[in-house]
């Protein structure tokens, strides 16, 4: 969301309604691409896009606690390549936002099983640890999530 138009709604806000948690549920992208014709990439892409406004907004607002639900243990049962093309853009994302994110003192954890997760974005809160240490901050790496639906373990591609 864009400054301007943030201004405009913020006013419009009553703040002391607001939660103290928002959490959302990142799904749809793919939809949101085969809906514009274009691969299921653009969509995980323009999906990262939507991450950096919710968190900008979010800090706007004062929220005290965002989650966001980025990988499921059902997102491993897609293909491959696309499981590939996940773990890359996630990796991407961390590595380009976490210093934005303890600069802003913006406290980032995990919830789930980061460790079964690729080494490539496994490697990137490694140094946003070292950051959070620095700032004050905690982070514990990039993970996955269980839904109450599926409680099976995810396996390591």
């Amino acid at each position: 969301m864009s400054k301007e138009n943030f201004e405009g709604l913020y006013h419009q806000i009553d703040l002391d309604r607001l939660p103290s948690h928002i959490a959302v549920i990142m799904d749809g992208n793919g939809r949101w691409a085969k809906s514009r014709h274009l691969p299921r990439v653009s969509g995980h892409r323009q999906g990262i896009k939507s991450v950096r406004d919710i968190v900008e907004t979010s800090a706007r607002l004062g929220l005290r606690v965002l989650t966001l639900y980025a990988f499921s243990v059902e997102n491993w049962k897609r293909p491959k390549m696309e499981v590939d093309t996940l773990m890359h853009l996630l990796s991407e994302y961390l590595h380009k936002e976490l210093r934005t994110l303890m600069e802003n003192n913006i406290r980032f954890h995990v919830i789930g099983r980061w460790q079964e997760l690729v080494e490539e974005v496994c490697e990137a809160p490694i140094e946003g640890i070292a950051c959070c240490r620095k700032t004050g901050n905690l982070g514990e790496g990039p993970g996955s999530h269980t839904s109450p639906s599926s409680n099976k373990p995810s396996t390591r591609r």
